[in-house]
């Protein structure tokens, strides 16, 4: 499990996909204020468990607590009406729990979303992870990855958000911004400059182009052929990142002293 820290140092998210288990159908329609829901298959879903209706992401998704008879759940009344055969997965924690080194952050219930997060300052010189939890059972997964407070992306969801809907963009954003941000602090690693050496300033300036670079990877992944809409796209954005980190780079060039950024064709490849 990989604990993500966001652009601004101030923010921590944890996935939701990783504590689902168990997948199965509504066995006909659930109408808003239902109290009890029936699903195809329960195997594997048991009393106090939870469960997300809907896909992750989708804006009506929400999660519950079960009391399980045969196939029926009940549950605590429903916000939305449900379709026959909408996805319903089991959680088998339904908290995050955030560290900073030892000491226990926030404990934050989990959302219906791709990520679950928590505002703190982070610091680059401790360590972060999570853990799932369960505060019914009291049951807590594996430590997540420990992932240094330095390590934070360049760039936020929300950055890359503004281009393109979260239904498409799924829960491998975070995961893209990831290498993005990784590209773009050794491009100037590589011309022999210290990454610090930028003001936050410059940091800040860097966001628009790692959204652009992230997304550029997300619509790579999901090709299928030379003329679909994922390669059209990639192409856009990937035209928009070379654009935008040359004029990201050519300022920095021009007002900083302490750094230079030669050789753009290069950087550019």
């Amino acid at each position: 499990m990989r604990l993500i820290i966001d652009n601004d140092k101030y923010q921590l998210y944890a996935r939701t996909d990783y504590s689902l288990s168990e997948n199965t159908l509504l066995n006909g329609s659930a109408s808003a204020g239902a109290t009890s829901i029936e699903i195809i298959n329960a195997s594997g879903f048991a009393t106090d468990d939870y469960i997300i209706i809907e896909d992750i992401g989708n804006e009506r998704a929400e999660i519950r607590k079960i009391t399980v008879s045969g196939n029926t759940l009940t549950v605590d009344a429903i916000t939305f009406d449900h379709k026959s055969k909408t996805k319903v997965s089991r959680l088998q924690y339904n908290q995050v729990k955030f560290y900073e080194s030892d000491t226990l952050l926030d404990t934050v219930d989990i959302s219906p979303d791709y990520f679950t997060k928590t505002t703190t300052d982070v610091d680059i010189d401790k360590t972060y992870t999570m853990v799932y939890y369960n505060e019914t059972s009291t049951e807590s997964s594996p430590e997540g990855e420990v992932l240094n407070g330095w390590e934070y992306n360049l760039c936020s969801i929300g950055d890359v958000l503004q281009y393109e809907d979260p239904t498409i963009l799924g829960n491998k954003v975070l995961d893209k911004i990831n290498i993005a941000s990784r590209e773009i602090r050794n491009m100037f690693i590589s011309q022999e400059q210290e990454f610090t050496d930028l003001s936050q300033r410059d940091i800040a300036r860097l966001r628009e182009p790692v959204a652009l670079r992230a997304l550029y990877y997300i619509f790579t992944e999901l090709i299928k052929q030379e003329e679909d809409v994922p390669s059209n796209k990639a192409s856009i954005y990937e035209r928009l990142y070379n654009a935008k980190i040359k004029e990201v780079t050519d300022v920095i060039n021009k007002e900083n002293d302490d750094v230079r950024i030669w050789g753009q064709s290069r950087l550019l490849r």
